[in-house]
């Protein structure tokens, strides 16, 4: 499918289409299955995911709010309360 910018990430589009035969599934028809995918090569990540089922309808997964800033420290300190306990060797 290409190229596209996802959260102002560069993302490659691939499609794959599925088709069951009449009778496969209860279908009297051939029944497709889509499925769409953005793929992020540099976060290794789809962004945007599109699977659309003839029996659960269309569902849309999107990344939103991306940031590829370094994380505020703060989320990795140990809280100041916390105390590791050797069960090993008690």
């Amino acid at each position: 499918m290409g190229l596209s910018s996802t959260e102002g990430q560069v993302t490659h589009g691939y499609r794959e289409t599925t088709t069951f035969n009449p009778g496969v599934m209860g279908n009297d028809k051939p029944m497709a299955v889509t499925r769409e995918f953005w793929y992020s090569t540099y976060l290794a990540v789809n962004l945007i995911s599109i699977v659309d089922e003839p029996m659960t309808g269309k569902q849309v997964f999107t990344v939103k709010e991306l940031s590829t800033a370094e994380p505020d420290p703060s989320f990795f300190e140990v809280p100041a309360d916390y105390k590791v306990i050797d069960r090993l060797n008690e």
